[in-house]
Parts: C-alpha cells; sequence; structure tokens
C-alpha cells in the first residue's frame, strides 16, 4: 500500500498532480458501500462490547478464540467430530474461508504544499502567538487542584473495574459460544448445500453422458452411412471414368477408321478426277484439230442479247408482222391504185410547177403524161422540186415492195413470202 500511495504521490510531482489526486479521491468517493456479513457484525458487536482489545484480553479469552480457530479451521487431516467424512474427496475444501470484500483502499494522500517563503513580520507573529499559547497552558495547568483520594475508594474503584472485566469476560465468552453454533450451523447448511449440488452436478453428469454417448452413436451412425455413401461414389467415378474411357477408345477407332475410309475415298475421287482431267484434255485436242467451219449457221429463234425489254428473234419479228399485216389486196386493185396515185402526184407536181414558172409551162413538163416518173425527176431542173421529186420516187419505192410482199404472201406460205419480200426489198 506504500509503494502505491508512493507511487501515486511521485506521479503528482511529477505534473498535474492535483487533478490526479481529484481524481482518485473521486472514484473512491464513488465507490459503491460493502456488504456486511453475519461475521463482521458479530465482531463488531464485540468491538463494540470492549473484547477485540488485545490488551483486555486475559488467558481464558485466549484459549476460547484459540478453540473457536481450531473449531472453524480444522487442519487437513482432521475429521468431525461425528465421524462423518466429507463426501468431497479433495482434501482442503471445507477449509477455504468465506469470500470476504476487498478492504476498500485509503484515499490518496494530498499533494505535498510548496514551502512558502516567510518574511520578518510573519515570522515575529507566529512567536508571538507561540507564546500566548504557551502562557494559556500555564494559567490553566495552575488553575488545576490536586485532590487526594483514600485507599478505600481506590479499592472499591478496583473492585468495580474487575467485576466489569469479569462481565465483559463472561459475555464475550457467551457471545463467542453463540458464534460457534452460528458457525457450526451455517457449516452444517454449507454442507447440506454443497450435498445437493454435488448431487445435481452427478446427475447432470449421468444426464451429459446419456446424451454424449447418443450423440456419439448418431455420429457413427452418420460416419458409417457418409463412408458407405462415399464408397459409392468412388465406385460410380471410377465406373464412369472406364465407360467414359473406353468410349473414347471406341470413339477413337471408328473416327481412324472413318478417317481412313475418307481418305481412300478421296484417293479414289483425285484419281476419278484426274482421269476426266486427262481425257477432258484429250477431247479439246481433237476438237482443236479438227477443223471448224467458216460460216456460221444462222438461228432464226436466237435473239441479240442486248438485255433490251422489246428484244426479239427473227421468228417472232416475223410472227409479229403477220399478224400485223393487213388483208391482202388483188393484183388489179393494186394497178389501179398504182396508177390513180400516180396521176395525183403527177398533177400535184404540174401545178406546182407551173406556179413557180408562171402560166407558161417549162419544157421539161410537156411530156409529163408520157414520160415515166424518174425521167420527170432527172428531167427536172437543178434546185426546182429537186427534193420534192426524191421523196415521191422513194415513197413510190416503198409503196411497190409492200405491194410486192402482200401479193406474194397471199399467193404462197409464209416462208415464201418472206424470201420473196427480201427479194423484192433487194431489187
Amino acid at each position: 500500500m506504500s509503494e502505491r500511495t508512493n507511487a501515486t504521490s511521485a506521479k503528482g510531482k511529477k505534473g498535474k498532480g492535483g487533478a490526479s489526486n481529484a481524481a482518485n479521491s473521486t472514484k473512491a468517493s464513488i465507490r459503491p458501500p460493502q456488504r456486511i456479513t453475519t461475521v463482521q457484525k458479530l465482531h463488531m458487536k464485540l468491538l463494540e462490547a470492549g473484547i477485540g482489545a488485545g490488551d483486555r484480553r486475559g488467558p481464558t479469552d485466549a484459549a476460547i478464540a484459540a478453540g473457536m480457530r481450531a473449531t472453524a479451521r480444522p487442519g487437513p487431516g482432521t475429521e468431525p467430530p461425528d465421524g462423518s467424512v466429507s463426501r468431497d474427496s479433495s482434501p482442503g475444501i471445507d477449509l477455504v474461508p468465506p469470500p470476504q470484500e476487498p478492504p476498500a483502499e485509503p484515499p490518496p494522500p494530498p499533494p505535498p504544499k510548496k514551502p512558502a517563503k516567510r518574511t520578518a513580520a510573519q515570522i515575529f507573529r507566529e512567536l508571538a502567538r507561540c507564546r500566548a499559547e504557551q502562557e494559556e497552558e500555564l494559567k490553566r495547568l495552575s488553575a488545576l487542584e490536586f485532590v487526594p483520594v483514600t485507599e478505600e475508594v481506590v479499592n472499591k474503584k478496583a473492585v468495580e473495574l474487575e467485576e466489569k472485566e469479569a462481565h465483559d469476560r463472561a459475555e464475550r465468552r457467551m457471545l463467542a459460544l453463540l458464534s460457534l453454533e452460528n458457525s457450526i450451523a451455517s457449516k452444517e447448511k454449507a454442507l447440506e448445500h454443497k450435498k445437493k449440488l454435488g448431487d445435481k452436478a452427478l446427475q447432470e453428469k449421468r444426464n451429459l453422458r446419456t446424451v454424449l454417448a447418443e450423440l456419439r452413436a448418431q455420429e457413427l451412425t452418420l460416419a458409417e452411412h457418409v463412408r458407405r455413401t462415399v464408397v459409392a461414389l468412388r465406385e460410380r467415378a471410377r465406373e464412369a471414368v472406364s465407360a467414359v474411357t473406353q468410349q473414347k477408345v471406341t470413339d477413337a477407332r471408328q473416327f481412324g477408321e472413318e478417317t481412313l475410309s475418307l481418305v481412300r475415298e478421296a484417293q479414289q475421287q483425285r484419281e476419278e478426277e484426274r482421269q476426266q482431267r486427262a481425257q477432258l484434255i484429250q477431247e479439246i485436242r481433237q476438237l482443236e484439230t479438227t477443223p471448224l467451219p467458216r460460216f456460221k449457221e444462222l438461228d432464226l429463234t436466237e435473239t441479240a442479247g442486248h438485255g433490251l425489254l422489246d428484244e426479239m428473234s427473227i421468228v417472232e419479228q416475223q410472227r409479229e408482222r403477220s399478224a400485223k399485216r393487213p388483208p391482202p389486196v388483188s393484183s388489179e386493185r393494186l394497178h389501179q391504185l398504182q396508177s390513180e396515185l400516180e396521176m395525183k402526184r403527177g398533177e400535184r407536181l404540174r401545178k406546182a410547177a407551173e406556179r413557180r414558172a408562171g402560166l407558161r409551162p417549162p419544157r421539161h413538163l410537156t411530156a409529163l403524161t408520157s414520160a415515166p416518173l424518174a425521167a420527170v425527176v432527172r428531167s427536172a431542173p437543178p434546185g426546182v422540186g429537186r427534193t420534192r421529186a426524191e421523196e415521191e420516187a422513194v415513197y413510190q419505192r416503198r409503196t411497190k415492195s409492200d405491194s410486192c410482199v402482200r401479193l406474194g404472201a397471199s399467193s404462197q406460205g409464209v416462208t415464201t413470202g418472206t424470201s420473196q419480200s427480201y427479194g423484192c426489198v433487194a431489187r
């Protein structure tokens, strides 16, 4: 305790001593009150009665106290007076004293005050005060009077003191016996309580052992089930691995056979292609050696291939023309129409020439009625109706060709008429 006090005081001296001491004193004051046991109450009563003082205790009291200590705390090898043996096999359990509350720690001492430097006036005042106190003490002692006491009074006072001491000793003896009985009763109660607790602990131990045995049996059953399951799973895995391995071997063999067959087929196909290529090259060389015709044969059903929408072959054009062609006209009617047309054209040309040349007709128009159209055109002067004459000649030629085509188509078939029309156009 002194070391702790010194350490606390040293901490206070180093720095913030006042604050730390105040905090420690506050903690000590906040500490909850201690619980007072029955034994402590008896000791307090004995102290109040004056039995606890060591100077007043006689040999009898010391013997009683020693007997109480020996009875309350028997040795490890001793037994109870009734011959009963404690149920607990561990030695010294009954000798363990009851738990005591830890003593309250005293508050730390206040920090030492720093000595203040005194002045001369303070020293003189202190000296005057000490002298006044000495004088007052001398006056009080001198005022006391000495009263003489007789021997009878002293003897009487001694007898009273002895009686009081005997009474106190008897009271202390009775209180010791009472505390002994109370301790024996409390010990019996504690033993009974311990016995009940021991029986309860044994019963709980038995129950726990039963539960532990059941749990171990369940764990063993579960472990056996898990072991069987693991063995079955491993067997299945082994079988699956062997099956997969066998399947892989089978697939590899089948794949090798298929690959070999495909390679053979590819070789055969390449051989066939090589033979076909050689045969084709031979045919091409034979075709190259054979002479080609000089003229291309005409295919009337072939189109030009220009990509036009109205693109047609010659046969289609012939069919379309034959469909659009008007009905054939007789040769007499055709000759009559042609003569009328020529007469109208000649009349028109003559009137035009008269309008240009005046009233007198020119010499090249005097023989208009007897000369043909070609002669009239050739005899016409340059610059006078030349273009009109050419147009009339071309139109007359086209009319003749159309009339030839109509006559040929009406008299013969389609092919013959076509050849005649080409011939008319050529002529």
